[in-house]
């Protein structure tokens, strides 16, 4: 099986698994929910997405934009998906801004939010024990969250065309990676072997 983030025959971004044998679509609705964000968590098998319900965010959009009402929050909500039993279980809400990138394992997730409005971004660490969120260490200018190792000491992200990793133990940060090419990283995926 291959797991896709994926828009097919709607226009909501669905999990989707391909597979790989026959080439059939095994689409994974959950109503208008669009997903964001997601993490592959090859320990526990699950997969972690953000989003939002996108026609709630439609409506909030257009009542903000015709000046209806005041403030723009639409509710976004991180689920844990059980590969092996098909199961959504609910993490969290957050209606305090757009969740564009997270990592995670069974202890903590670290998620990057954008204000609706504003260009503010912030990384946000939720305790899965606790079930507390908090403003996370400064990661200066993280693009995109790559992986968490599984005992939470470190994080990999890219920033403009680096790979860095920050210990979240002391906030030492190390290039792993400096790319002179044009453009920027934007995504990546840390697999390992056991």
């Amino acid at each position: 099986k291959l797991a896709l983030i994926a828009v097919t025959n709607s226009n909501y971004i669905h999990l989707v698994f391909l597979n790989t044998s026959t080439l059939e679509l095994n689409e994974i609705y959950r109503d208008d929910y669009s997903i964001t964000a997601h993490y592959y968590d090859q320990k526990r098998n699950k997969m972690i997405l953000a989003g939002y319900m996108a026609d709630e965010e439609y409506k909030v959009r257009d009542e903000y934009n015709s000046g209806l009402i005041d403030t723009y929050i639409v509710d976004n909500t991180i689920y844990e998906y059980d590969i092996e039993t098909g199961v959504f279980e609910l993490v969290f809400n957050s209606n305090t801004g757009y969740i564009v990138s997270l990592v995670g394992n069974e202890d903590y997730i670290y998620f990057k939010e954008n204000d609706y409005i504003s260009s503010d971004k912030r990384i946000i660490m939720y305790d899965c024990h606790t079930k507390e969120k908090s403003q996370s260490i400064d990661f200066k200018g993280v693009y995109e969250l790559i992986a968490i190792s599984d005992n939470s000491d470190y994080i990999l992200y890219s920033n403009d065309k680096k790979i860095k990793m920050i210990n979240l133990n002391n906030g030492k940060i190390d290039n792993l990676f400096n790319d002179n090419t044009e453009g920027i990283i934007n995504n990546g995926f840390l697999g390992y072997s056991s």
